[in-house]
């Protein structure tokens, strides 16, 4: 079974390979363009899961281990807010780096 941290994580990901994709389709697309925004997207998609589960992990382990049954933390609730809203500039940086990169390898 998949938790919801564990969902929000890989949507992370695949907003940066999805960015990257998405980078490459707009300087001109081809069969080498996109292999290199894939290579890219992966990349930066594992940095960008990589930063989101440690910061996770850190807050995770934060949290006090005893009865469930009271509100949960703020900061718990904090880096679920993170996780939603962390897609979006994974893609913009995909997207970014991977434009920068084919405009700098096409001159």
């Amino acid at each position: 079974m998949v938790s919801l941290w564990d969902m929000m994580s890989l949507m992370a990901w695949a907003a940066g390979v999805g960015g990257s994709l998405a980078g490459a389709k707009l300087e001109g697309g081809g069969v080498t363009r996109y292999g290199l925004g894939a290579l890219l997207g992966v990349g930066l998609g594992l940095l960008s899961l990589m930063a989101l589960r440690k910061v996770g992990e850190a807050v995770f382990r934060a949290l006090p281990r005893d009865d469930a049954s009271e509100e949960a933390p703020l900061r718990l609730k904090l880096v679920y807010l993170v996780s939603f809203v962390w897609p979006l500039p994974s893609t913009m940086l995909g997207l970014w780096v991977t434009q920068g990169l084919l405009r700098f390898i096409d001159t």
